[in-house]
């Protein structure tokens, strides 16, 4: 049971959905993280390089952004 406060009317017991009560989301979580191709192209290519701290291949370009 989950105890919810009802500013009006006090406390209200609620029965938790892993119990059988009401879910709170009736749809899926959308997918995450989101990324299309050319971010994928970017991940890759400094994944690949080997370089992914100090001086990599994209750090100038992400200090800009």
């Amino acid at each position: 049971m989950k105890t919810s406060y009802h500013q009006e009317g006090g406390f209200n017991l609620v029965k938790l959905a892993l119990k059988g009560g009401k879910p709170v989301r009736t749809k899926p979580f959308p997918k995450w993280p989101i990324f299309d191709k050319k971010e994928l192209a970017a991940l890759k290519k400094v994944l690949e390089s080997g370089v992914w701290g100090i001086r990599g291949l994209c750090q100038k370009e992400f200090e800009e952004k």
